[in-house]
């Protein structure tokens, strides 16, 4: 996807920040990555009792491995991942559907019978953006969109984990940088094992400016 469709430029990520970000966890044993492996890949879902059927498809108990990947309408780039993404799962016999419902349809709350509210759908495709402070409050518990709290959570994963929970209520209630950074590892070493999400790539910012303005910062 990266050498595809955005020119090589970002880099494969394993968490929800960049490497660059004061938060992400730069000693080994912290963050779990998962290497490209098809081959692995096909002898899970052999051990896992799925298997390719005469259309290269995967069944269990007469049900098909398929799921539907959902995604804003009318974004060129992201279509090209899903199609890429639709791609590599057919190779190891999972069927992927394709689906673009408008920005409105995907992203709207209030109701338990829209795509995040209700938490309606297989798969997601979407962006975040982060800035200065690491994200852990995304992937509370608390945070799961609930009738509780009219859906406004943005945890739109449904994934509730009460020690990545203590990361992340360590992680803000404390001021001092060096004991944050610790919370914020804790977090991202429970997420990046559990993979509720699985983070793709950096978006790039590109700015441009006359070669005689000095001292330009981005």
């Amino acid at each position: 996807m990266v050498d595809k469709i955005l020119f090589g430029k970002p880099t494969v990520i394993a968490t929800y920040i960049p490497k660059e970000h004061w938060g992400f966890p730069k000693e080994a044993g912290i963050l779990t990555s998962y290497a490209f492996d098809t081959k692995k890949a096909e002898a899970l879902l052999n051990e896992a009792g799925w298997v390719k059927g005469a259309d290269g498809i995967r069944a269990k108990g007469g049900v098909r491995f398929s799921a539907q990947i959902s995604t804003t309408a009318g974004n060129k780039p992201r279509e090209a991942i899903m199609q890429i993404f639709q791609a590599n799962m057919k190779t190891i016999g999972i069927e992927v559907k394709l689906d673009f419902p408008p920005s409105t349809v995907l992203f709207a709350r209030g109701k338990d019978d829209t795509y995040l509210g209700g938490l309606n759908y297989d798969l997601i495709l979407f962006a975040w953006l982060t800035g200065v402070e690491v994200p852990v409050n995304l992937y509370r518990c608390d945070q799961v969109p609930t009738k509780d709290n009219a859906y406004s959570g943005q945890n739109s994963t449904g994934w509730c984990n009460k020690d990545y929970d203590v990361a992340a209520s360590g992680y803000f209630n404390n001021l001092e940088r060096a004991t944050r950074i610790k919370y914020s590892f804790d977090a991202q070493k429970i997420l990046t094992k559990e993979l509720p999400i699985l983070p793709l790539f950096p978006r790039i910012k590109v700015h441009a400016t006359n070669p005689r303005v000095l001292n330009f910062t981005p």
